[in-house]
């Protein structure tokens, strides 16, 4: 029974978190990932960092303080949110620098949504 504990335990290990700006409080960024993910600074995109070196950092914020999703309801949230704020060059309404509508995602997946 412990282990099965363990095994969900690490199942629902993530998170989904969105990146402002220090300055002007202002989102511009929203993920999803296990603990170190939020606050790590490689694997960017080229808009991402502008943005980082242009406001002198950025500050997180986790959804709900939760580190405990599983790994579908931390993708089914984090598409929600980028649909919900949208896309700079995608979206007309769009804020966010993400390059996409979050968990690489079959056709058919786009498709349903």
């Amino acid at each position: 029974m412990k282990e099965q504990k363990n095994i969900i335990k690490e199942k629902n290990k993530y998170c989904v978190y969105f990146h402002y700006t220090p300055i002007s409080k202002k989102l511009f960024y929203i993920g999803y990932g296990s603990k170190k993910r939020p606050t790590d600074k490689g694997s960017r995109s080229k808009d991402w960092n502008i943005i980082v070196e242009l406001e002198g950092g950025f500050e997180v914020k986790i959804f709900e303080n939760r580190y405990n999703l599983s790994l579908d309801k931390a993708y089914k949230l984090e598409i929600k949110f980028i649909k919900q704020f949208g896309r700079i060059g995608f979206e007309d309404y769009g804020i966010l620098v993400n390059k996409s509508i979050g968990r690489p995602a079959t056709y058919a997946e786009l498709l349903s949504k």
